[in-house]
């Protein structure tokens, strides 16, 4: 009979001593809770890698039979830019390369020679590279350092106005 009721004054004691109330909230919770909205601007154009070209990019021919200047690779070449709410500040910037490949390819092979030029790529503007294969696609994204010094040289100042601006009378499409 002792032994049950030294339970729960072991139990109660604890639950004292921890606290049972509501954690405090921090000012730094409030900035984590709140969710950051931005605007995100994509422009692309779309180009094509012969047999040919792509051979003598990556050293490698198609599994198939395939003349020298038929279409091995359609390429989008993308950028894209996420902005603040507002649309006058960059939070980040991307390159996005897409290759589908029209002929059979080793897509290992492809990849190895994406991943090759990751690493030769500039360290000191980039922050991430990554490639991914799905199907007979290959897709590489480099991240650019904004905190870089070629970020501060030529992108600190870019607003969403001034990147559509700039990309009003080329060859990408953008959205």
């Amino acid at each position: 009979m002792k032994k049950m009721l030294v339970l729960p004054i072991i139990i109660g004691s604890i639950i004292l001593l921890s606290g049972c109330g509501e954690k405090k909230k921090l000012p730094s919770d409030d900035k984590k809770d709140e969710q950051v909205k931005t605007i995100q601007y994509e422009c692309a154009r779309n180009e094509t890698l012969t047999v040919l070209n792509n051979r003598l990019k990556t050293g490698e021919n198609p599994k198939e039979n395939a003349g020298d200047q038929d279409v091995a690779v359609n390429m989008s070449l993308a950028r894209r830019y996420e902005f603040n709410e507002s649309g006058d500040k960059l939070l980040a910037y991307y390159d996005i390369s897409t290759y589908e490949y029209v002929f059979d390819y080793d897509m290992d092979t492809q990849k190895k020679y994406f991943l090759s030029s990751c690493d030769k790529m500039d360290k000191a503007t980039y922050k991430s590279c990554d490639v991914t294969v799905e199907g007979n696609k290959i897709i590489v994204v480099d991240e650019v350092d904004l905190t870089s010094e070629m970020a501060n040289l030529y992108l600190v100042s870019l607003t969403l106005e001034s990147i559509k601006n700039n990309y009003a009378e080329s060859t990408y499409v953008c959205k």
